[in-house]
């Protein structure tokens, strides 16, 4: 049994609540990119763990402490869940620092089957829709309103 760790998107798991529910049942249930063609003794999830955030100057090295954990409860393959593929700007970034600071770690893109394209475009449009800020909340609660 290979030990894995997920590595997925801050913005889609704090800003829209995914429960990497779609990563956690592909891993459990040996679907691809968890299958045993790619794992033939299986994998155990050994940790979970989101992004930094989009990136900053010193977002390698945020990466870095993530991975770093996850490789701590002992990971041997990091998958960037299918949120990051799909979506994140700064992937090939992240991918070649995990790399080159951990050569023995397997790193795979995908955690789960693409979703279909109409989900991804509201997902998209969820992770931008307007928000009222807290300042703006309290100042309605302080009106009553």
């Amino acid at each position: 049994m290979t030990d894995i760790g997920i590595l997925t998107c801050s913005n889609t798991t704090q800003d829209v609540g995914c429960s990497v529910f779609g990563c956690l049942r592909a891993a459990s249930e040996g679907q691809a990119p968890f299958s045993p063609a790619e794992y033939p003794d299986g994998v155990r999830v050994v940790g979970v763990i989101s992004c930094a955030g989009c990136a900053g100057k010193r977002s390698h090295e945020k990466i870095l402490r993530r991975v770093g954990a996850l490789t701590a409860a002992g990971a041997k393959a990091i998958h960037f869940a299918t949120c990051m593929v799909d979506g994140c700007p700064f992937l090939a970034r992240y991918e070649g620092v995990i790399r080159e600071a951990y050569p023995e770690l397997a790193v795979v893109r995908g955690s789960h089957a693409r979703p279909p394209e109409g989900f991804l475009e509201r997902l998209n449009a969820a992770l931008v829709a307007p928000r009222p800020s807290v300042a703006e909340i309290g100042a309605a609660y302080r009106a009553g309103v």
